[in-house]
């Protein structure tokens, strides 16, 4: 596992090329001897090249979209009008519509819980209802549904949101935490292995970027 900054991420083709390049001088001798090879040498050669599975060694890059699909009520219209005054900037804002926006609530929600808005989070939001087309689990996960075609694959988070996001692989309740504007690898993933994410007090959707990178048959 690596944890870096945005650009620190390796590029995948410059690793490949220099790995070629290192693999091609290793198998260089130094030697005044004559070598000879033989045809038939070389078609067993060619032969064992052939028969090896075929793989996929290419980069993809996914931008998935993450719906929370909670329950909206909305307060009057007259609370959406946009005040005609400038503000000094990072004060409080009032462009975004979760400004006006609250959840209906579960049973579960207790009178004395803690109440509390930063923008478009909310404390509240685990206690929300959400709709049936939502995708992930009861904790608020989601499985990422990039392709991995390879057996073994390696996978890197990038965070560029507001806020930390969580990881888990497969059944694993513990959880790995990527702090935004940082980036997490994720080696030899196998290709059963789920991977989910989750960005917690999330009012409305957001976007995580991944990158998913085939290896070599192992």
């Amino acid at each position: 596992m690596k944890i870096s900054k945005f650009k620190e991420i390796s590029n995948y083709k410059e690793v490949k090329d220099k790995n070629d390049v290192k693999n091609l001088l290793t198998n260089i001798q130094d030697s005044n001897e004559n070598i000879s090879i033989n045809t038939e040498g070389l078609q067993e050669i060619k032969t064992s090249i052939e028969n090896l599975p075929t793989r996929t060694d290419k980069t993809t890059i996914f931008n998935q979209k993450v719906e929370e699909d909670l329950i909206i009520m909305e307060t009057p219209d007259d609370l959406f009008s946009i005040p005609q005054e400038c503000k000094d900037f990072f004060n409080e804002t009032t462009q975004l519509p979760e400004i006006s926006q609250f959840f209906i609530l579960s049973e579960e929600a207790k009178d004395d819980r803690c109440v509390k808005r930063k923008y478009n989070f909310d404390l509240e939001q685990p206690l929300g209802i959400r709709q049936d087309t939502y995708i992930g689990d009861p904790d608020g996960f989601v499985k990422i549904s990039g392709d991995v075609q390879n057996q073994f694959t390696d996978i890197t988070i990038v965070n560029d949101t507001y806020y930390k996001v969580k990881l888990r692989i497969d059944d694993d309740q513990s959880e790995i935490s990527v702090e935004d504007g940082f980036s997490l690898t994720l080696n030899d993933i196998e290709k059963e292995n789920e991977i989910l994410f989750k960005r917690d007090h999330t009012i409305s959707g957001y976007t995580l970027n991944y990158v998913i990178e085939g290896k070599l048959n192992k």
